[in-house]
């Protein structure tokens, strides 16, 4: 098994953690918002807990691939998980970790995302189409409830992907 690609970022958001909470882990709710899904619904049983099973589709600019995934930690309003339950394209496993921390004015929220590239040859892509995916999903969430902050985090993700660029050259540097 490669390697895994972890992507984590904790920032502050505008709204209630059980709003947040319900956008993120309703599969009718996130549709609406989640920019990088084409499709995303339950399958199955229609209810939010934990072996709750759903597909999705992202979009093409992720390589259209589908999957499926199912709950397996919630503890609302606070904790979501959502692991894929078998590999799909060219990624064997993808995990997203979501915690809601109650603050004065809204939420701090941490998106840990998980990705386990199938083959070595690929890493290097699958990496760029995860951080894309990754800044762009929370940028959308932001978007959703709070168009001006949005525009901070577009920031604050262009700053990540400049720092993550450097440390990959530096770490080519070396061994070459």
């Amino acid at each position: 098994m490669q390697d895994p690609i972890q992507l984590k970022q904790t920032f502050p958001i505008r709204s209630r953690p059980d709003v947040l909470f319900r956008l993120v882990g309703d599969p009718k709710k996130r549709i609406r918002w989640d920019k990088s899904l084409r499709q995303y619904r339950y399958d199955g049983e229609e209810k939010l807990q934990v072996g709750s099973r759903v597909k999705g589709v992202l979009q093409w600019k992720y390589g259209g691939m589908a999957f499926q995934a199912k709950f397996t930690h919630l503890q609302g309003p606070n904790r979501a998980t959502l692991e894929s339950v078998k590999p799909f394209g060219l990624i064997e496993k993808m995990t997203q970790q979501w915690a809601f921390k109650p603050m004065p004015g809204g939420a701090e929220v941490t998106f840990t995302f998980t990705v386990v590239p199938r083959y070595k040859f690929v890493r290097r892509a699958i990496e760029r189409l995860v951080q894309n995916l990754f800044a762009e999903t929370l940028l959308e969430l932001q978007r959703a409830v709070d168009s001006n902050m949005a525009d901070a985090m577009q920031e604050a993700a262009q700053d990540i992907a400049k720092k993550q660029r450097e440390e990959r050259k530096k770490k080519k540097k070396k061994t070459s």
